[in-house]
């Protein structure tokens, strides 16, 4: 009796432990699996009758890419900045300042009020909104054809 309980005991306690354990994929890297390289200087400073009299420390962690991944990025990132600068119509100064202050103010219709400034931004705030949607959008389209591009 004590053999089967025994035996049961320990196959449970297996069973428990298997669930833990997590499946690895093949290729892939975990985020949380990347260690810094970790760099400690110590410097002391003692006097004449050898007692310390300063001690300094300087702690330093080096994160690196996984191989070759920041080359693909730098890469991506000048075909990217190209392609935006290329298929954006009107670039944000445009919105910012030429749009904003580019017609005489006195010409508005109610720049005499006292919140002429405000209530003109929020005039162009649907404006700055559209062009930041479409600013989304165009990157998002270039990283899916890239990342098709880069499983084919």
């Amino acid at each position: 009796m004590k053999k089967v309980i025994l035996c049961i005991l320990t196959l449970t306690f297996f069973n428990c432990q298997s669930q833990n354990t997590k499946q690895k994929n093949n290729g892939e890297v975990e985020k949380d699996t990347i260690k810094p390289k970790t760099n400690v200087q110590v410097h002391k400073e003692y006097d004449e009758n050898g007692n310390l009299i300063s001690l300094d420390s300087t702690y330093t962690y080096f994160y690196s890419n996984i191989k070759g991944d920041s080359l693909l990025e730098k890469n991506f990132y000048k075909k990217f900045k190209s392609n935006f600068n290329h298929k954006l119509s009107s670039p944000l100064d445009s919105i910012f300042i030429n749009d904003f202050f580019g017609n005489s103010p006195f010409k508005e219709p109610n720049f005499y009020t006292d919140d002429f400034f405000k209530n003109h931004f929020k005039n162009h705030q649907k404006k700055i909104d559209k062009m930041l949607k479409r600013m989304d959008s165009l990157k998002n389209s270039y990283y899916k054809k890239q990342k098709n591009l880069k499983q084919l």
